[in-house]
């Protein structure tokens, strides 16, 4: 059968607003029943940065990220926290 995992991000305490889960990556995989497979998803630091008007360019904010791997934004099966500093 077809899976799609998908990566979530929801930042802890965000300076500016932001959504509470947003979508920063998925993979495309088929797996037969019984199967296991190992997929990838790459995120990088661009994927977290914002638009800062004050400075006029992009921005990465400091502090805690929870990351979130699941079928949908309401099915999340791992997660794991990521610290910016």
């Amino acid at each position: 059968s077809d899976e799609v995992p998908q990566l979530y991000v929801s930042f802890k305490d965000p300076q500016i607003d932001r959504p509470l889960k947003a979508l920063k990556g998925f993979s495309r995989v088929f797996i037969k029943k019984g199967e296991t497979k190992h997929v990838t998803i790459d995120l990088k630091a661009d994927d977290l940065k914002y638009w800062d008007t004050n400075k006029g360019n992009w921005a990465l904010e400091s502090g805690k990220i929870q990351l979130g791997i699941g079928r949908s934004s309401e099915n999340i099966l791992l997660t794991d926290l990521l610290n910016i500093k």
